[in-house]
């Protein structure tokens, strides 16, 4: 090798240690590793864009230290997010072609897991969820967010669907008891039950109405 040609490979050396250097200093002091095919590269945020330079996912590391992965659809629509609340929350939100959010299913803290729809104006609409003895509950709202019927089972096992008023009271329930008997039940606005039609263990139908303060007025047998 000629004194030239040496001097020519150190400078391409050096050259290529600042480079090496600069890049690992990019990446925060995380090298890139390499092995066989595999590539692992660090960082704490990465984009993904298209062809015009719009961002459309997105994968973020908060100051906090939790992640938020975001899909975009066109420029400025959210159509998918998966984030962790700093309460512990795993949240996974869809959105529909407008970026308006319509599903979330979410884990919360205490592991239960709960299922929300919302339609175009935002409000809830529908809601599945365990409660934390791990019943399963379904609600279902009106056009303002108010819970108009629910369905869910007791602590002994009955099953239960609910009707509420205005203000999100119970009026109206028809259960099915552990022993497997029917129950129709009527309560005012108070919630107290004024009538109720069940069937006895023997399939005798019983009715019973009642004054605000529970006591039987009526009944029959």
């Amino acid at each position: 090798m000629s004194r030239g040609q040496f001097a020519l490979t150190l400078v391409i050396v050096a050259v290529a240690g600042l480079l090496g250097g600069a890049l690992s200093d990019r990446l925060k002091g995380r090298p890139v590793y390499a092995q066989g095919f595999a590539r692992i590269i660090e960082a704490q945020e990465f984009r993904a864009v298209d062809a015009g330079g719009e961002v459309r996912a997105a994968l973020v590391v908060r100051a906090d230290g939790r992640p938020r992965l975001v899909l975009g659809g066109d420029p400025g629509k959210t159509r998918a997010e998966l984030t962790l609340d700093p309460d512990g929350t795993s949240r996974l939100a869809l959105g529909d072609l407008g970026g308006n959010g319509r599903a979330e299913l979410c884990v919360l803290p205490d592991g239960r897991p709960r299922l929300a729809l919302v339609d175009a104006a935002g409000k809830p609409r529908t809601e599945l969820s365990l409660l934390p003895d791990g019943r399963p509950r379904l609600v279902l709202a009106d056009g303002v967010g108010t819970p108009r019927a629910e369905l869910r089972l007791d602590a002994g096992s009955g099953a239960w669907f609910g009707l509420t008023d205005d203000a999100g009271n119970v009026r109206a329930e028809l259960g099915v008891l552990p022993d497997g008997t029917p129950s129709i039940l009527f309560s005012d606005a108070a919630r107290k039950c004024r009538v109720d039609l069940n069937l006895l263990a023997d399939g005798t139908p019983a009715l019973a109405l009642r004054d605000a303060a529970g006591r039987k007025l009526w009944g029959s047998p």
